[in-house]
């Protein structure tokens, strides 16, 4: 047996493991209901808030991609970590209370905030779903690379399988297998990266070994000498921007078993993303000390799996790079089902869909979702490169129209669209005027600034709202209420 396809029966080994794992747990449950398949059953304990939030974090753009930026960038790559330690904390101190309310989805969220104005919650709908797919997609792409570059797979297969693995994974037991897949994948990737930084570690002679390496300012503390401090700023708020509007974030609130279980878990998890933080950099400069003349920054992490380190640790570098993206890509796959079946269903045919029907719909809704990530994968990176570009004008918008609806009372639904497309303008003017371009390095400044000047300006021009969330939630629920029943009701 070449190496190879040693590393292709270790695959095949650990997604049956997933898949028992997940038939053992949550598949003695019977998802009867829509929110049991689509959210737990609302009842997602402790433990596994922190472990299907843990392997979310370290996904794909912190696994494959950190350690790719730090390849050139060295310390930097720690402030990815940071940002998003300090954004879920954020997003479990604003957002946590939101449990109690029992929505089921980040649209009829920010409903509340803005009187159920339906333009508000339609346009959060398609946002939102299109940054699901486009993140399911380079999920799928970040998971298709680690299999084509350690297996000798042809990247089309290595997507495909990938793409049906992730769907499966939804499919067998909704949300509440994913959270049991997720957390176990948590458990690996950790353990799997915390061995693989000691091992690459070792390759180079420690840290004296890694400073002798780096590239010139990279070893200086958040590689602040060779990155321009508000580009190092704008990697943090991009990251916690990303973490307040991320949808499948918004589904671990609404399915945990409560607000103080959520709450905690989101706390814990930031703690261990911050001491995750200081791997993908050791990774990162360690592939650089052995090569810094790579073709592309991201081949550092497969090229200390296949070159530097032995066989077994291959192995390792494979699942644990693996499950890192496909615990990302589950849970954007199951975002972009709850937001199908609940939103976009009802923004199509101008109802909910009737509650005996709802799991059929989300099996057709993932399905659907996946394929779409899949196409775009398969027939054009540029799809996808367009996808999440779009991803990445809108998400600055929504996260500050979603937190100017929960912390300031005077914000009107106008100024939530007013939010919303201040930021798309905001980071269009990034991208088309140089010297913004030059000066922030990232989007994520120019599209906050204007999207919340944006919504504070049109908001004080517009009328104060005349529903409490009391009022919105309740009209909210009493919409979806009145398009879920029988049809003998109805007729």
């Amino acid at each position: 047996m070449d190496n190879k396809t040693l590393l292709l029966f270790c695959f095949a080994a650990y997604i049956v493991l997933m898949f028992v794992i997940s038939h053992l747990t949550a598949g003695k449950n019977k998802n009867k209901t829509g929110e049991d398949f689509n959210l737990a059953g609302r009842s997602v304990p402790l433990m596994l808030i922190i472990g299907s939030a843990v392997a979310t974090q370290v996904g794909t753009g912190s696994s494959m991609g950190a350690t790719g930026f730090a390849y050139t960038n060295g310390w930097a790559a720690v402030l990815y970590g940071l940002g998003m330690a300090i954004g879920i904390s954020i997003c479990g101190k604003l957002f946590a209370h939101t449990r109690t309310w029992e929505v089921n989805t980040m649209s009829e969220e920010i409903g509340v905030y803005y009187e159920g104005n339906k333009w508000v919650m339609n346009l959060v709908t398609i946002g939102m779903y299109l940054a699901s797919v486009g993140w399911l997609g380079a999920h799928i792409v970040g998971g298709g690379m680690y299999l084509a570059w350690l297996t000798d797979i042809d990247v089309t297969s290595a997507r495909l399988i990938i793409g049906v693995i992730v769907a499966l994974f939804v499919l067998k037991d909704g949300y509440g297998g994913v959270t049991w897949i997720a957390s176990a994948q948590a458990v690996i990737l950790f353990v799997g990266f915390i061995i693989l930084a000691i091992a690459s570690f070792n390759t180079v002679g420690g840290f004296e070994g890694l400073k002798a390496a780096a590239p010139e300012g990279a070893y200086s503390f958040l590689g602040l000498d060779k990155l321009n401090p508000i580009h190092a700023i704008s990697i943090v708020c991009a990251e916690i921007m990303a973490i307040l509007a991320v949808p499948s974030f918004r589904q671990r609130i609404y399915s945990a078993s409560d607000e103080k279980s959520l709450k905690t878990g989101f706390y814990i998890t930031g703690l261990i993303s911050l001491s995750f933080c200081f791997i993908p950099p050791i990774l990162g400069m360690t592939a650089y000390a052995h090569n810094p003349n790579l073709d592309q920054v991201n081949y550092a992490f497969p090229y200390l799996a296949m070159t530097v380190l032995p066989l077994w640790l291959g192995a390792v570098a494979l699942i644990s790079g693996l499950s890192a993206t496909m615990s990302s890509a589950a849970g954007d796959a199951s975002a972009a089902m709850n937001i199908m079946v609940n939103d976009v269903y009802k923004l199509v045919f101008g109802h909910a869909p009737q509650e005996e029907k709802v799991v059929m719909l989300s099996k057709m809704a993932v399905s659907i979702s996946i394929l779409a990530a899949l196409v775009g994968t398969l027939t054009a990176e540029d799809i996808i490169s367009y996808i999440t570009s779009m991803v990445g004008l809108l998400i600055t918008g929504q996260a500050v129209a979603g937190v100017m609806g929960r912390l300031w009372p005077r914000a009107t639904w106008q100024g939530a669209i007013a939010a919303i497309v201040g930021g798309v303008v905001g980071s269009l003017c990034f991208q088309y005027i140089s010297v913004m371009n030059e000066m922030f390095g990232y989007a994520v400044f120019p599209s906050m600034l204007f999207a919340t000047a944006a919504g504070i300006v049109v908001s004080l021009m517009t009328p104060k709202k005349s529903l409490s969330e009391a009022q919105a939630l309740e009209l909210i629920k009493s919409q979806r209420g009145e398009s879920t029943r029988t049809p003998q009701v109805a007729q």
